[in-house]
């Protein structure tokens, strides 16, 4: 089946920029990071924590599922078809 692999953009809060920095050095990769991981909006300087930042973004990330649930749906229907032909 096909994979299904896109990134929904977060948008800061205050200013709606979609780029962000991790305060802690040690930490390299945010998707790996705790809840709890403070990060910082590269434009206007906001700083968050992850947690917040997917809550503030959840009306996207909840359109986003929807948008799979049906292009998923597609998929396995056509291939389904494909296997029964």
């Amino acid at each position: 089946m096909k994979e299904f692999e896109e990134s929904i953009s977060m948008n800061c809060s205050v200013c709606g920029n979609d780029q962000f920095s991790i305060i802690d050095d040690r930490i390299s990769d945010l998707k790996d990071a705790s809840d709890e991981t403070k990060i910082k909006c590269s434009d206007c300087g906001n700083v968050t924590t992850k947690e917040q930042l997917i809550e503030d973004n959840s009306y996207k990330i909840n359109a986003n599922i929807e948008d799979f649930k049906e292009d998923i749906a597609k998929q396995v229907i056509k291939d389904i078809r494909k296997f029964l032909k």
